[in-house]
């Protein structure tokens, strides 16, 4: 019986799927990601028996679950609690503290929408929650958190809420005590996030580079978080995604970023308010300036 690893990805079946994963979920791998693909893409071919690339191209054609299982594989999901934790710090010390000052004097109602666009396993709206129950321990503010990804595997343990002890390591002991609870046995070593944080959560599987999101047109988000998830797609992607996101903004909103990309837009909708983070111009100031 031959090992997986002597099943060969040519180049004319690379050239094929890297196309595929382009088209369905914007993805972009270059000339160079040949091995990483195999390595992702092997034990499945040997788990649904199928002994080529070439045949599993032309299963993906008429097989929309293994299309799913296909994209789940090439997705990256790299995260962590309070990553980036200067954007939690501004929204803790500037905006959040902002909006309630603007709401107690009646200019917005008391009502709070963010978008995690690419939530992966959960880890950074549940951040989020940890931070909005910090700094909204009033009643009476209608919170909710929009928490998308294109890859379903990721989404349900992300919506399960369960994490290993060493995940909560960046959680400050206080605030761990406070939002998760230690699992029972036998998983004792692993802590799930509390119903507080849950409640206001509402995951969705949602593939940004599709021509619908399932949306509704009228909602217009205070916060979108779309954080290493552009590194994956080519420029035009980029910059189609970052307008598409601008429209689902309030003015005044924050869209961000991950550490290590550029704010693509056509025009200078957005000002810097803290590193990768943007926020939207309301229309009357651009004007004025």
């Amino acid at each position: 019986m031959s090992s997986d690893q002597s099943i060969n990805l040519t180049e004319s079946a690379f050239d094929s799927l890297r196309n595929l994963i382009k088209s369905e979920a914007g993805i972009t791998l270059g000339d160079s990601k040949s091995h990483l693909m195999k390595s992702r893409l092997i034990r499945r071919l040997s788990q649904i028996g199928v002994s080529t690339f070439d045949d599993y191209y032309n299963r993906l054609q008429s097989d929309p679950t293994e299309l799913r299982e296909f994209i789940n594989a090439l997705t990256t999901n790299k995260t962590d609690f309070f990553r980036e934790q200067h954007h939690f710090t501004f929204l803790r010390d500037t905006y959040l503290p902002d909006l309630k000052a603007k709401a107690k004097s009646g200019q917005i109602p008391r009502r709070l929408r963010i978008w995690h666009a690419g939530c992966s396993t959960g880890e950074e709206p549940y951040t989020m929650g940890v931070v909005l129950s910090e700094c909204f321990p009033e009643t009476g503010w209608d919170i909710k958190q929009l928490a998308s990804d294109i890859d379903t595997e990721v989404l349900m343990k992300a919506k399960a809420g369960i994490y290993e002890e060493e995940k909560l390591n960046p959680v400050p002991q206080d605030l761990r005590q406070r939002y998760f609870s230690r699992g029972m046995p036998p998983n004792q070593n692993h802590f799930v996030a509390k119903d507080s944080l849950r409640e206001r959560i509402i995951y969705r599987q949602i593939n940004l580079v599709g021509p619908i999101w399932p949306i509704r047109e009228d909602v217009r988000f205070d916060i979108v978080f779309c954080r290493n998830v552009m590194i994956y797609f080519d420029r035009s992607t980029q910059i189609n995604l970052t307008n598409r996101l601008m429209r689902k903004l309030k003015p005044g909103g924050i869209l961000f970023l991950g550490h290590s990309e550029t704010l693509m837009v056509s025009n200078n909708s957005f000002k810097s308010v803290t590193h990768t983070g943007y926020q939207l111009i309301p229309s009357n100031q651009m004007e004025a300036a």
